[in-house]
């Protein structure tokens, strides 16, 4: 009885610690019935293409899972990649999960995150852009992407070392309020950046190389007005040749029309239909605008 015992133990894995790794839908995940979760992950010699949307939940054998993550390495070098839908249900996105999708154009929806991995989204090179809710965005995040062109920081404290280096297409960038941190060469090589805007009223921490001479040259900061005076006297965001200002603070009302593909939050939570407040508007040409509804 006792090694009969020991051999069903031995057939029987999956039961015994609760978690098993399957295939739905075109998609991997590794399940977990402990609570219920699934997380997307990456399968050894088979490679994500063309468009992915990832559900908010999945059935397996009559259970139901909620999709909570995407896995260190997911969709790593999936060069055939061009569009994720990623549901608001995803909280955490690890390591390396996007780098190197070389044809990756569109991140469907806002991602409103717990947690991200360094390095997630480096060298997405065909990506347009990104509207991103996270406590902080890591290291090398968006670096060496070379097309992203609208940038919408919901929510942040702190940005990582070359968090956004080499995104030789990016214009303008908004500071959300709660920023804290701008760590060193965050936009290393972002030589077109003209326009950036931060909200806060308390000057953030910021490294002498967090912006390339020729932007801290050339580019307009905008400030709150109460805190004009603060910016212009704090090492090195004096070193902003342009400091003004925000009369406008970079939200707008715009009329709405047949071009709007999704709306957004404030919180990053997708909505059926534009609401009064602030709005997050995606339209059908990937940019992304803030919108105040009255």
């Amino acid at each position: 009885m006792k090694k009969w015992f020991i051999f069903i133990l031995l057939l029987t894995p999956m039961i015994v610690i609760g978690a098993t790794k399957v295939k739905i839908n075109g998609i991997y995940y590794n399940l977990s019935k402990g609570d219920y979760s699934a997380r997307v992950t990456l399968w050894v010699g088979d490679k994500y293409e063309g468009k992915i949307s990832i559900p908010s939940h999945v059935a397996y054998q009559d259970v139901n899972y909620d999709v909570v993550e995407i896995e260190a390495r997911a969709f790593y070098g999936c060069s055939e990649l061009t569009y994720i839908s990623i549901p608001s249900s995803v909280k955490e996105i690890g390591a390396q999960a996007f780098e190197h999708c070389e044809k990756l154009e569109t991140i469907s929806g806002c991602l409103n995150l717990w947690k991200l991995g360094s390095y997630a989204f480096h060298y997405c090179i065909s990506l347009k852009s990104v509207c991103i809710s996270c406590e902080t965005i890591p290291e090398y995040t968006f670096s060496s992407c070379e097309k992203l062109s609208d940038v919408y920081v919901v929510y942040c404290s702190k940005i990582g070392r070359c968090a956004f280096q080499r995104c030789i297409s990016l214009e303008e960038i908004e500071l959300p309020e709660q920023i804290e941190d701008i760590e060193e060469d965050c936009f290393s090589g972002c030589e077109k950046i003209k326009t950036i805007i931060c909200t806060k009223e308390s000057v953030p921490t910021m490294n002498n190389n967090s912006f390339d001479l020729s932007v801290f040259e050339n580019a307009t900061l905008y400030v709150p007005a109460l805190s004009l005076d603060a910016y212009k006297s704090s090492i090195p965001w004096n070193q902003f040749k342009n400091i003004v200002a925000i009369k406008e603070t970079g939200i707008s009302s715009v009329p709405l029309d047949n071009y709007i593909k999704e709306v957004h939050s404030i919180n990053g939570n997708k909505l059926k239909s534009p609401s009064k407040g602030i709005n997050i508007i995606k339209l059908k040409d990937g940019t992304i605008k803030k919108v105040l509804i009255k």
